[in-house]
């Protein structure tokens, strides 16, 4: 009984919301790349978030020598809450690539976002796999 409690928590905490309704994965998508398109947003895309996910190449080369890799172009979205740690990470199409890189951005922390309308800071990584 525990644990179902627990399960329904972790469900609960992991859902994404905006204007009270759970977004889907395409609406999250949309958000994040609004927002990203902000004027005010590029400083922090720039010096902070984009040089972050270019240095998990290692990881992602090691995804890539997992069983089951492939080059499959994925999406991956996320929210940086602001202790700049990866939040509610979700990846389409679920390969085992995108899997294995979501447990490394997962494990990413950053320079905390700015202060802004969001409790945490929706992103997007359009991964276009080369190895």
């Amino acid at each position: 009984m525990a644990i179902s409690r627990w399960f329904i928590v972790l469900l609960l905490t992991t859902k994404v919301f905006a204007d009270s309704k759970v977004l889907s994965f395409d609406e999250r998508v949309a958000l994040a790349k609004r927002i990203e398109a902000n004027p005010s947003a590029k400083q922090y895309f720039n010096e902070t978030f984009y040089p972050a996910i270019g240095a998990l190449g290692p990881e992602m080369q090691e995804c890539l020598k997992q069983p089951k890799a492939s080059t499959e172009r994925f999406s991956l979205v996320a929210d940086i809450d602001l202790a700049g740690r990866f939040i509610n990470v979700d990846y389409q199409p679920k390969t085992a690539t995108a899997g294995c890189f979501s447990w490394a951005v997962r494990g990413l922390t950053i320079k905390a976002p700015p202060t802004c309308d969001w409790v945490s800071l929706p992103i997007v990584i359009e991964m276009n796999v080369n190895p």
